[in-house]
């Protein structure tokens, strides 16, 4: 049977994200800041995220609306065009 000697790209990059689990969890361990203080933070570090990421989808959203509009407008001289070519 033939051995293996290489790792799969999810098996890297599994390890990739366990180690900054771990990473992160050492460096909140040791950080000068008080529990009280890095709660602050990361409170304030989820909340900005969550506010980019309701930006994003608003975004997408409008971007969405904007292409089922010009589809809209388009589609009846698609149609037209596409009875043209059978006739």
């Amino acid at each position: 049977m033939a051995e293996r000697n290489g790792a799969t790209f999810l098996e890297v990059a599994l390890s990739f994200v366990v180690g900054a689990i771990v990473g992160a969890a050492v460096a909140l361990l040791y950080a000068p800041a008080s529990g009280r203080e890095t709660r602050q933070y990361l409170r304030e570090k989820a909340e900005s995220l969550r506010d980019k990421a309701e930006l994003a989808v608003e975004q997408a959203k409008s971007r969405v609306r904007r292409v089922k509009r010009a589809l809209a407008e388009e589609a009846p001289m698609a149609a037209e065009s596409a009875t043209d070519v059978e006739d």
